[in-house]
């Protein structure tokens, strides 16, 4: 599934961030959570092709879905030392480099 249409997608991971970095979100469980409580998901339930998903879709598929762009979402963190992820990919914990976006997302 392509999501290039979505224009709230590439706002996810600056958003988790904020979440990891004020520790409302410390593990992958609880981020697929926050995932599912937003804004997009929401839109997506709604809208699903919008998103480039096909209308009719289940909510299986859908939390299925929701639950490998927040993983996609938070190793992308990782990879650009924002966040750490514990060895057993579950626990996370924010880095300087994403406590100081964080911060300059707020200026």
């Amino acid at each position: 599934m392509i999501f290039s249409s979505n224009r709230l997608l590439p706002c996810v991971t600056e958003h988790l961030l904020a979440e990891i970095v004020q520790l409302t979100v410390t593990d992958i469980t609880k981020a697929i959570e926050w995932l599912q409580c937003s804004y997009l998901y929401v839109r997506m339930k709604k809208n699903p092709e919008n998103y480039s998903i096909k209308k009719g879709i289940s909510g299986d598929r859908l939390v299925k879905h929701v639950q490998d762009i927040c993983v996609k979402k938070v190793n992308e963190l990782s990879q650009h030392q924002m966040v750490e992820i514990d060895e057993d990919g579950f626990l996370l914990s924010p880095l300087d480099p994403g406590r100081l976006m964080t911060v300059l997302f707020e200026i």
